[in-house]
């Protein structure tokens, strides 16, 4: 009840910001990070989806890799008397992918639930706040409104502007290990640092999101708090209308301190070494006869065997 009575608040304040057309206030969101915005906040809808796949991919491949082999040991003891023995050596190299194809655990399966949770969270905030900013515009045909269009003259006039901008649920390809693009091992490295040179001016009298307004007594000058916007991607400091961008293209190590919590979340969330081993996660395959002469449990099976048969050695 908490998060939605903020919710109907900013919603309502943005739009008396909208109704406040004067030359007070803060510059449009530019083009280019809007932009930005808008693609993480697409890749990110296709997250849950892809957890769930590669999850279901790890699964099957477990099951499968064990199905195999059982059929195998199964051959091997009812033809163990008519040369069954010689397939020893596929059981070895069966042993070998099932290892690379153990069952999901509890560890498992938390990991990816959190981490497409916490996808969830992050794009929840992102499409929240670009649909709450591109209903802040006036219709009167002077570019009143706070998100740059496709030019410095242009607004975005309503969410139908927007595309879909995450706005959409997305599932997965089958193309896993290339589906995320803007979450990097290394942080979020497309995403600018500093605000883009396509925008919207406050000096066209538009009514702008950040920074306040004068002329409406509901609606102050300038904040008189910081004000933090689109998951603490930006913030609009107390008392003035300059935005002020995170660095979000390095949370490796200790680079994580100070940064939006949201984003952090979601970058350890992905990044977990579980996850990643998830996302690595290839479909299981019979072991190939190039795969079988490389296998160590192949080639001990195999040789003892010879041993005690006095068979050619592999």
């Amino acid at each position: 009840m908490a998060a939605n009575r903020t919710l109907l608040k900013t919603f309502l304040a943005l739009t008396l910001i909208a109704k406040s057309a004067s030359a007070a206030g803060g510059d449009a969101l530019a083009q280019e990070n809007t932009r930005q915005l808008c693609t993480l906040s697409e890749e990110l809808t296709l997250a849950p989806s892809l957890v769930a796949t590669v999850v279901d991919r790890k699964r099957t491949a477990a099951e499968e890799a064990r199905r195999n082999f059982l059929r195998t040991q199964i051959y091997i003891s009812k033809n163990a008397q008519t040369g069954g023995l010689e397939m020893l050596s596929l059981l070895g190299a069966q042993m070998d992918q099932s290892n690379k194809h153990t069952d999901l655990t509890s560890n498992d399966i938390a990991k990816a639930t959190d981490a497409a949770a916490t996808a969830a969270r992050l794009n929840g905030a992102l499409t929240e706040f670009l649909t709450i900013a591109a209903n802040a515009y006036e219709a009167d045909g002077n570019n009143d409104g706070s998100l740059t269009g496709d030019s410095a003259t242009d607004v975005i006039a309503g969410p139908a502007q927007l595309g879909s901008c995450g706005l959409d649920h997305k599932q997965t390809t089958t193309n896993v290990n290339t589906e995320l693009k803007q979450t990097t091992k290394k942080g979020f490295e497309k995403l600018r640092q500093t605000e883009g040179s396509t925008k919207v001016g406050h000096s066209t009298a538009n009514c702008n999101l950040f920074g306040g307004q004068g002329g409406n007594a509901n609606i102050v000058e300038t904040p008189e708090t910081t004000q933090h916007f689109a998951a603490g991607y930006f913030l609009v400091e107390a008392g003035g209308i300059g935005k002020t961008f995170a660095d979000l293209r390095d949370l490796t190590g200790n680079k994580k301190a100070g940064k939006p919590q949201v984003f952090v979340d979601w970058y350890s969330a992905y990044n977990d070494p579980t996850v990643q081993a998830l996302l690595t996660t290839n479909q299981y395959s019979r072991p190939t006869l190039d795969e079988v002469k490389v296998s160590t449990k192949a080639r001990r099976l195999y040789h003892r065997f010879v041993k005690q048969n006095k068979l050619p050695k592999l």
